[in-house]
């Protein structure tokens, strides 16, 4: 038995042995983790509801310039729907009537997708095992999740974020490699993937590079685009009202918002004037507040500053709502990892880097294109690239303080008032009244001067005369128009005048997609560029200003530490106002241009001082573009009211007595009905697409008045030139960049050149003649007129400008000049009068003009040949002469595909002040014969206005360009150098034939200007009056009509045969020829033993040989260099 049992035992266990080794857990056999990766249930897909769909880039390359960090796209309403094998976005087509039709619906983009079902493999008994795997035996339609593969994401549409839009335009500047996807997520209610796309960028585009290491180094960008998709169920309030805001209204036309249009056609399936619906952009006024995230680079301790001025800007927005009396408040919430790219997010987004683009702050926002509700924004604050700016800022700022500093010691103590004294020398000051006085000098200053005079006196007289007739109790003039300042025809031209929203520039028209890109980069993404590195700005705070010792060190010689202190302290001027300006676009407001001429809604001295601000500010708007550090950090009265409009529904109207009473707007301001004598309460308001073609609405002006803007114009252009035409220690100053500051110059001068273009639309369209009483006794058409008139001049100035003078003195009498000489002729190393080295008797003691070629600093290290330091003033020059002379805009060649708003043909020459002006000049250039008023600028810094003679010729040459395509945009000569007479005669001659009749007259200015040119041999006949001249194979006759080739072949004669009187080293005797025109003018006569040279000299006037000696009549060569120039008659 016991044997037995032990037996029964060894069984037993070794039948539980056995059982346990079957009960031993077999490791599972999961399948690859890569293949379960980003792999989401379709149940968070919704193929029913609709979703918001953008797409944005996000964080670019700081080196290129077409990248545009955080660049946000067109919005859109989608449904979502999954295929075999991608998972389209659809844009789905929204009128009922066409709906049916699937192919009215339109591809977003789609999403390649694997259909996933993981599960574990069976056995051939059906039998679960202990591996998983991929079951590829269930329809697609079946397996529960998929896999997108977003990296290789297709767009269905032309996309216009940046870099990638150069596909959209058929342009190859980059080349596109694999993309990488960044981050996805797939949630109940949103959809957000982020892709990084890599681009191998052309020559053409890689920009201004040092080396071929550096070329390809730039050449590769990348960038990160995210999409995002949310639900609209979850973001869209259903207590929203869609406001109308109708294309072409008064509502658009008073208060700008951006807004969302569509067409919808007429029940005959037409389109007309009713079929476009616009709705306004705005968030859902019954909120309580709108949550605002900081990005993460606010929470870095060197950010401290920007987050503590983001916190005050915010405030100082918080308190303009309440004053609005808009419901919501800004709820800003510190970093907490919140992606800008996801439209649920409404963000600040800090930009470290300093951007190529220049850009320093916009204010994209997401909006509902159904509804017009916002549900999000962002507004980007470009750190890297405003602290880039604060350089140019400061270097103002010094320059204003040395200014201030020099003028205040070049005064006596005892008389503050009194001018610099320097003079000219007794011969110096001799020599001047002799060219004058043989009445064939010319001077535009001179003639300005004159001009201007002569206005002032005829003013006085016109006031004089008004106040003569009122107290006799009539009127002046037989016209009703004039005496009558409230007709029905000068509210017209007043409204056409003032009213800058019925007048719109062609460029945002959106026709092609050319425009439409444009008008998304500039309009709805609000790109605030800054424009501190154009110029000086013009009224920098006093405040700012006091914050810096007025004997500052210059930018260069700060440390490190000093700069950062200095930027410290001008950030926060610039900081406030941008980060305001572009909330204010996160509100839906749109930029407002007017708001630098809209002076009836200035702030107060009482109103700042409320508002703890310290200094006038001269703006309405947050939304306008200053030019200047003295913009708002506060909603102007313009915002305030506009926010009551867009989100309360209310307008103030005024009564006769001033009295201002606030209403609820039904519907549309177009549908109120307002009685007699009452009237909305006026706000200036333009925008994008009223600028360059209005009068006013200019981005980075001021003035209330257009005389005011074009003084400011100027002022600004001349107080840039140091900055804008020297190195001034950038790292790249090229001659290939002559293109690039040419348009910059012609900008400048085409906004002068609009007050003639808009001068000339009422002049015509009211029939209001150059010379009408309307034009001095109607206030705004005055104002209109004199700054057409004072652009005009200027740019006459410009092409009268003379290369650098050096102007000479003996140490001994510091402040009496003895010559003035061109510096090239002194040195022609030197940047500078400064760095002229004189005999030790004398010295120079001022300077002026400026430098007419560009140049490279003789010391510079340097080694590339089309590196400078100097950008000459040549293309200043060009460009002046076309916005001067040229009939038609566009002005410039490179913008003769622009569509063109001018109707008319009248140029500069046509406006009175300016005609004469110029004419005189371009003959007084032809001839070199200028005399005239020049600025000088002394040693100490100090200014003093001298008349002189100087050369408009040898030194007007402009050099044979390095880039011949540069060159021939230009319209100069890419073979050989080019007469600056050439450019103008050129132009003058081509611009004369006024094809509408209008300016008729002026084809004698082409006439005036030419000459005739014939081929040897030929048999010309003669004509009464007429002159020619044979130079090689060349016959030259200049008829009666060739007034100044006319004077060119006489003068040429006449020198010639002045020439032939030599003194003994075989230069021309000049004292000879002072002997014979003393001799003459004392009616002696010739002795009989005279040359014969001396006798044909003997023949001519006195007052040519008087010309001849005073240079007045040049030499025979200079005359045969510039008939050659002179435009021919074939």
């Amino acid at each position: 038995m016991k044997k037995k049992l032990g037996t029964n035992l060894i069984l037993c266990g070794v039948l539980l042995l056995a059982l346990s080794s079957c009960t031993k857990e077999i490791p599972f056999e999961a399948t690859n983790p890569d293949n379960k990766a980003r792999n989401y249930s379709k149940a968070l897909i919704s193929e029913d509801d609709e979703y918001l769909f953008s797409s944005s880039q996000q964080s670019s390359s700081m080196s290129s310039v077409d990248a545009f960090p955080y660049f946000a796209g067109e919005n859109k309403r989608v449904k979502l729907k999954i295929t075999e094998k991608t998972l389209q976005i659809i844009e789905i087509e929204r009128d009922q009537r066409y709906a049916s039709n699937p192919h009215n619906d339109k591809l977003v983009m789609e999403i390649p997708i694997i259909h996933t079902q993981f599960e574990c493999a069976k056995d051939k008994y059906g039998e679960c095992t202990n591996k998983e795997e991929d079951n590829d035996k269930v329809s697609w339609k079946l397996k529960p999740s998929m896999r997108p593969v977003f990296e290789f994401a297709i767009p269905g549409m032309l996309e216009f974020l940046p870099l990638v839009e150069n596909q959209s335009f058929g342009d190859n500047s980059y080349t596109e490699l694999l993309p990488v996807l960044v981050s996805s997520s797939i949630e109940k209610d949103a959809i957000n993937f982020k892709i990084k796309r890599t681009f191998k960028a052309s020559l053409d585009a890689v920009g201004d590079v040092e080396s071929l290491g550096e070329a390809t180094t730039a050449s590769s960008i990348s960038a990160d685009y995210q999409f995002s998709l949310v639900k609209v169920s979850s973001v869209l309030s259903k207590d929203y009202k869609t406001i109308s805001y109708p294309i072409g209204s008064k509502d658009e036309q008073t208060f700008g918002f951006f807004s969302t249009a569509k067409t919808k056609l007429d029940v005959d399936g037409n389109t007309s004037d009713k079929t476009r619906i616009q709705i306004m952009n705005r968030w859902n006024p019954n909120r309580d507040e709108i949550t605002y995230y900081l990005s993460d680079e606010f929470a870095k301790p060197e950010n401290k500053m920007v987050n503590e001025l983001t916190v005050k800007t915010v405030n100082n927005l918080n308190e303009g709502l309440k004053e609005a009396g808009v419901k919501f408040r800004i709820n800003l919430k510190q970093p907490s990892g919140k992606n800008p790219g996801d439209i649920r997010n409404s963000m600040i987004v800090l930009v470290e880097d300093q951007v190529a683009s220049s850009v320093i702050g916009y204010g994209p926002q997401t909006e509902d294109p159904v509804t017009g509700e916002i549900i999000s924004a962002r507004t980007i604050m470009f750190y890297g690239t405003i602290k880039a700016y604060a350089k140019h800022t400061y270097d103002d700022i010094i320059k204003a303080k040395q200014e201030a500093r020099l003028a205040a010691m070049a005064q006596p103590a005892s008389d503050k008032s009194a001018a610099p004294q320097l003079t000219l020398a007794q011969g110096l000051m001799a020599a001047v009244q002799a060219k004058l006085k043989t009445g064939k000098t010319f001077g535009v200053n001179l003639s300005i001067e004159h001009s201007n005079q002569l206005k002032a006196a005829a003013s006085a007289k016109l006031a004089a005369d008004k106040a003569a007739a009122g107290e006799k109790g009539s009127s002046v003039g037989a016209d009703n128009l004039v005496n009558n300042n409230s007709s029905a025809k000068v509210a017209k031209i007043k409204s056409d005048l003032k009213n800058y929203t019925k007048t719109q520039n062609d460029l945002y028209s959106a026709k092609d997609l050319k425009t439409k890109f444009k008008y998304l980069n500039e309009v709805k993404n609000c790109a605030f560029h800054s424009n501190a590195a154009d110029g000086l700005s013009t009224t920098i705070s006093q405040k700012l200003m006091d914050k810096f010792d007025d004997d500052a060190k210059p930018w260069t010689e700060l440390s490190d530490s000093e700069k950062q202190a200095a930027i410290d302290i001008i950030l926060p001027e610039v900081w406030i106002p941008t980060l305001i300006h572009e909330m204010g676009h996160n509100l839906g407001l749109r930029h407002n241009f007017q708001g630098s001429e809209d002076k009836e809604n200035f702030f107060s001295a009482a109103e700042l001082e409320a508002r703890k601000i310290d200094h006038v500010i001269p703006f309405s708007s947050v939304m306008e573009y200053g030019d200047d550090l003295k913009a708002l950090p506060v909603l102007g009265k313009y915002d305030l009211a506009a926010l009551r409009f867009g989100y309360n529904r209310e307008v103030d109207l005024t009564d006769k007595t001033g009295a201002v009473t606030t209403v609820k707007v039904a519907s549309t301001l177009n549908d109120m009905k307002l009685a007699d004598g009452i009237e909305l309460k006026p706000y200036g308001y333009c925008t994008d697409e009223h600028t360059g073609i209005n009068a006013g609405c200019k981005r980075f002006d001021l003035g209330t008045s257009y005389t005011e803007i074009t003084q400011n114009i100027i002022n600004d252009y001349e107080n840039a030139y140091e900055k804008r035409n020297f190195r001034n220690g950038r790292a790249s100053m090229s001659l290939w960049d002559d293109f690039a500051y040419a348009r910059r110059i012609g900008g400048i001068f085409m906004d002068l050149r609009i007050m003639l273009e808009v001068k000339e639309r009422i002049k015509y369209r009211y029939s209001l003649p150059d010379g009408a009483p309307e034009w001095e006794q109607i206030p705004f058409l005055k104002d209109l007129n004199d700054a057409a008139t004072l652009a005009g001049q200027h740019l006459a100035k410009v092409i009268a400008t003379p290369d650098v003078l050096c102007a000479v003195s003996l140490k001994a009498k510091p402040s009496e000049i003895i010559a003035v000489v061109p510096m090239k002729e002194l040195s022609s190393d030197a940047m500078s009068c400064a760095q002229v080295q004189l005999n030790p008797i004398y010295m120079v003691v001022a300077q002026a003009g400026k430098m007419f070629n560009s140049m490279k600093d003789p010391q510079s290290t340097n080694s590339y040949a089309d590196q400078i330091d100097i950008r000459g003033f040549w293309i200043d020059k060009v460009q002046a002469t076309n916005a001067l002379l040229k009939r038609q805009t566009p002005l410039y060649k490179y913008d003769r595909s622009q569509p063109t708003f001018d109707k008319n043909n009248d140029s500069f020459l046509n406006q009175p002040g300016v005609g004469d002006s110029a004419l005189g000049l371009i003959e007084a250039i032809m001839q070199d014969n200028v005399v005239d008023n020049v600025q000088f600028t002394i040693i100490n810094g100090s200014k003093a206005s001298l008349q002189i003679p100087y050369e408009l010729s040898k030194s007007q040459v402009i050099d044979k360009h390095m880039f011949a395509p540069v060159a021939r945009i230009l319209g100069i000569d890419s073979n050989a150098p080019t007469k600056l007479q050439k450019v103008v005669s050129s132009v003058l001659a081509a611009e004369a034939n006024d094809l509408t009749g209008a300016n008729a007259g002026d084809l004698v200015l082409k006439s005036n200007i030419s000459i005739h040119q014939f081929k040897m041999p030929i048999t010309v006949p003669n004509v009464k009056g007429s002159l020619r001249l044979q130079l090689g194979e060349d016959l030259f006759v200049a008829s009666p009509d060739n007034t100044i080739a006319l004077s060119m072949i006489e003068n040429l004669n006449n020198a010639k045969v002045l020439e032939q009187i030599k003194a003994e080293d075989g230069s021309v005797d000049v004292k000879k020829l002072d002997q014979i025109l003393q001799a003459k003018l004392a009616n002696e006569k010739p002795a009989a033993d005279v040359t014969a040279a001396e006798k044909a000299v003997w023949n001519l006037k006195a007052e040519t040989i008087d010309a001849y000696l005073n240079n007045v009549i040049k030499s025979a060569s200079y005359y045969t260099d510039m008939i050659r120039v002179l435009p021919t008659i074939q």
